[in-house]
């Protein structure tokens, strides 16, 4: 801000509604003047009008008298004694046609103008005459009647009236007039639109969550209220986004945590569902999650598929004798060698439910199965007298069935069949 725009800023009023008052004023001031100018000089041009139907009666009975001078001032003023100076001729045409020559100022003579007198009538009447000998311009003759039925006659010049002048005045006090009331929309716009835009800008500017700092001295006291307030309310704003950022950060991440926290919940009660919590085996639900894409694997390759169904022989002596504790030790046991038996990310061992369990194995034959059923009952029997002193002691019966024995045959048909096998070989060791 330069050094005259802080002087003319000092000078504006401080208050809106003394702004308002000021452009009031101004208004009036730049309309009335103008008028009142051009309303005067109009009105002094048409007091000089030599066409005014009071001035030239008067203006004949100035020069008949013969006093032209102060008199003519005196009786009507400085316009009167200008036209006087502009009357060529001046006379009286009685009743019987002759004339009296009051006058001639290098005008035209009776004889010259009693046949046009004769011709204007008996009222008043006008008559535009051409440029007489020895006059500088056209004139005009103008006739009254008078009482005695005598007529009175005027030969005035025709000079260039002043109307132009007057004119080129009043236009130039309209354009002043114009120019005025442009310097009030500039002031007004300096001293109330633009304070008032800028109050816009910064309630705008708060409501949007910005600080915008208003010019002091450029605002009017009643709306650098409102400025404050809207800067207030602005940073109001921005205070209360940072705090629901924050709080939508803090609920967003306890989110995250309780989602994730769930999610590991879920999936440790579908590992705790899909495991057996005794053996570590996969239960039952487990395996048929998984053995039918096991068998639906092999049979599309073209592969075989080996299924086993364990149960643990004389298990109830056990549990009845030596409590359940006993029974869990030969179980947890079974488990043990199953897991040890299989090979990770192929096959599958699991817990049925009671003592039976199932050994899947994928890319296995009868034969090779076999095998690994006898070293798994050989190990069994080894620890199965350290487990319980049931005398005989526990054993492991098994049932064995393949894919390829079983063509077409679903996971469940398999396993009943592996069941099936697992229960005659039972029959066999009783017989």
């Amino acid at each position: 801000m330069n050094v005259r725009t802080g002087f003319l800023r000092r000078l504006l009023p401080r208050t809106l509604e003394a702004r308002g008052r000021l452009v009031i004023a101004l208004t009036a001031v730049v309309v009335a003047v103008p008028t009142w100018l051009a309303y005067r000089t109009w009105t002094v041009e048409r007091a000089a009008d030599p066409e005014d139907e009071v001035t030239l009666p008067a203006l004949a009975a100035v020069t008949i008298l013969g006093r032209q001078g102060a008199d003519a001032e005196a009786a009507g003023g400085e316009s009167l004694a200008q036209v006087a100076a502009r009357v060529q001729w001046l006379g009286v045409v009685r009743p019987d046609g002759e004339g009296t020559e009051f006058r001639r100022a290098g005008g035209p003579s009776f004889a010259e103008l009693a046949e046009r007198i004769a011709a204007l009538g008996r009222g008043p009447a006008r008559s535009r005459l051409e440029t007489p000998a020895g006059a500088s311009g056209p004139a005009e003759l103008r006739v009254w009647p008078l009482p005695d039925g005598g007529r009175l006659a005027v030969v005035v010049a025709a000079e260039p009236r002043a109307g132009g002048r007057a004119a080129l005045l009043v236009a130039g006090l309209v354009a002043a007039g114009a120019a005025g009331l442009a310097l009030v929309a500039t002031l007004f716009h300096r001293m109330i639109v633009a304070p008032t835009r800028q109050l816009l800008d910064c309630v705008a500017g708060a409501l949007r969550g910005e600080v915008r700092p208003a010019d002091p001295d450029g605002v009017p006291g009643e709306l650098r209220k409102l400025v404050d307030a809207a800067q207030r309310l602005g940073l109001e704003l921005e205070r209360a986004q940072t705090e629901a950022l924050l709080m939508r950060m803090t609920v967003d991440a306890q989110v995250d945590a309780r989602t994730r926290r769930a999610e590991q919940a879920r999936r440790q009660a579908e590992r705790e569902a899909l495991t057996d919590p005794l053996t570590q085996l996969a239960s039952r639900r487990g395996l048929e999650r998984v053995l039918p894409t096991l068998c639906e694997r092999e049979f599309a390759r073209g592969g075989d598929l080996a299924l086993v169904v364990f149960d643990v022989d004389r298990f109830k002596g056990v549990n009845d004798r030596f409590g359940h504790a006993a029974g869990d030790r030969v179980l947890s046991f079974v488990g043990e060698l199953l897991r040890a038996t299989v090979r990770q990310g192929t096959d599958v061992a699991a817990r049925l439910g009671g003592d039976e369990f199932v050994l899947a194995l994928p890319g296995t034959d009868a034969r090779t199965a076999r095998t690994v059923v006898d070293r798994i009952a050989a190990l069994f029997a080894q620890r199965a007298r350290t487990l319980t002193p049931l005398d005989p002691p526990p054993a492991l019966s098994a049932g064995i069935v393949t894919l390829s024995e079983h063509p077409g045959a679903d996971a469940a048909a398999l396993l009943a069949a592996a069941d099936k096998a697992m229960y005659a070989v039972k029959r066999r060791a009783r017989d």
